[in-house]
């Protein structure tokens, strides 16, 4: 991602996002969402190589391709798979120099989904008709915005300390996970054995009197959307700092998003 990228890059106006005693050369202003978009991407199984496979001409063809063979993708596979999706952009963001210390301040969205997907997907997408245990499939995803207001400043002329408040405010969550899943495709007909569950919270709220979470069959679930408001709040510290030593080394650690959302009230159901 672009934070990651920029990290040693001291001109970088971003880079205060991995570690808010890092600070540019001068004070800056965002353009709106444009000016900081953040794409990020972490897999556990899931990768180029297990997606894409060389054909004998030389073309690059995809694992359902008819000369990729199961043997062959299933040994580059695990027994269950991840993949996180991080999106963070930035509404406003600006920063400034006020004497020895570099003040800063963004209004962030903050979005990020993970899948655990069972190699018994990838056998369904791959052979088609049979029987598939697809057990342990998962999906959670969370957007959430951010008003974060950071503050550096040098102790000493090798030494600077930073740290960063946010307020954070929950848009939507949901969680959901299936601990029984099998699927079998005929050529006619399909069936399937399942059971699972769903957590979620969002900007409205159900239609319930009570402030117990409301507990409802999949496909039954009713909300009264002219109830709207935060699906949760919380705060998050981070902390940093750069030391140099003997003007050609340089030391910098931090400790980012201390701190948690407590959502609210959830709608939750169960699927068999």
């Amino acid at each position: 991602g672009l934070y990651r990228t920029s990290y040693f890059m001291e001109g970088s106006t971003f880079r205060n996002y991995m570690n808010p005693a890092f600070r540019p050369y001068r004070g800056y202003v965002n353009i709106p969402v444009v000016g900081n978009l953040n794409v990020g991407m972490n897999t556990s199984g899931i990768t180029v190589g297990s997606l894409l496979y060389q054909h004998a001409n030389g073309k690059l063809v995809p694992f359902w391709d008819k000369d990729v063979t199961w043997d062959k993708l299933s040994a580059k596979l695990q027994g269950n798979n991840g993949l996180d999706l991080n999106v963070n952009t930035s509404i406003i963001g600006f920063g400034f120099y006020s004497g020895q210390g570099f003040w800063s301040f963004s209004l962030d969205l903050r979005t990020n989904v993970g899948f655990n997907i069972p190699d018994g997907m990838f056998a369904f997408l791959k052979q088609g008709s049979g029987s598939y245990d697809l057990s342990n499939i998962s999906l959670g995803a969370e957007a959430y915005m951010s008003a974060s207001l950071g503050y550096s400043r040098k102790i000493f002329e090798n030494l600077t300390v930073g740290a960063r408040i946010n307020l954070l405010g929950g848009l939507g969550r949901v969680r959901a996970y299936y601990d029984r899943l099998q699927l079998t495709r005929g050529i006619e007909e399909w069936a399937v054995d399942a059971r699972g569950t769903i957590d979620a919270a969002g900007v409205f709220t159900v239609d319930n009197d009570s402030e117990q979470p409301e507990y409802l069959d999949f496909g039954s679930i009713g909300a009264d959307i002219s109830k709207f408001g935060l699906a949760g709040t919380g705060v998050s510290f981070d902390i940093g700092a750069e030391y140099t030593l003997l003007d050609r080394i340089t030391f910098s650690a931090s400790v980012l998003d201390m701190g948690s959302v407590k959502w609210n009230s959830s709608i939750r159901g169960v699927a068999e």
